[in-house]
C-alpha cells in the first residue's frame, strides 16, 4: 500500500498474513536487484524473530514516511486503512513489531489502541523488537 501525491511516494505499508509465504518476492520483483537482496535478507530475519502469526491475523510489516512527509497524518491513514482491511476480511486481529527505540511509531500505535504483546531479540544483531497487537 502506497501512500503518494502528484507521482511522489509519501509513505507505504507493507502487510501479509500468516498463508502469505513468498508474497515479499512477488512485490521484490518489481524492484531493482539490491533491493530484492535487501528485502530477501529481511524476511530471512523476521522470519525468525518478528510476531507469531495465527491464520485470522494481519500482520503490518513495514510502515515507513519518508522524512519530509512526516507530521502529515500519513501514517495515521495508512494504520486506519489497515484497520478497516482487517475488519473487512475478517481478521481477529493486526499485528506487528516495533523497534522499541521508535518512540514515534509506539506512541501512533498505542494512540491507535495497539497494546504491547512481548518482546523478542536477535541476540546476533543485538537488536529488540516489541510485538504489539490490535484486537479487530
Amino acid at each position: 500500500m502506497v501512500a503518494s501525491e502528484e507521482q511522489e511516494v509519501l509513505g507505504a505499508m507493507l502487510h501479509g498474513t500468516a498463508d502469505a509465504t513468498g508474497s515479499i518476492h512477488r512485490v521484490c520483483r518489481n524492484l531493482g536487484f539490491s533491493d530484492f537482496i535487501r528485502f530477501t535478507i529481511m524476511e530471512l530475519v523476521d522470519s525468525t524473530v518478528t510476531f507469531p502469526l495465527e491464520e485470522d491475523d494481519l500482520y503490518i510489516a513495514a510502515l515507513a514516511i519518508s522524512p519530509e512527509s512526516r507530521g502529515r497524518g500519513i501514517a495515521t491513514a495508512l494504520l486506519e486503512t489497515a484497520v478497516e482491511m482487517g475488519v473487512e476480511g475478517g481478521f481477529r486481529r493486526l499485528a506487528l513489531d516495533v523497534d522499541p527505540g521508535n518512540e514515534a511509531a509506539i506512541n501512533l500505535y498505542i494512540k491507535f489502541g495497539f497494546r504491547f504483546r512481548g518482546k523478542r531479540e536477535m541476540k546476533l544483531f543485538r537488536r529488540g523488537f516489541h510485538q504489539m497487537e490490535l484486537l479487530l
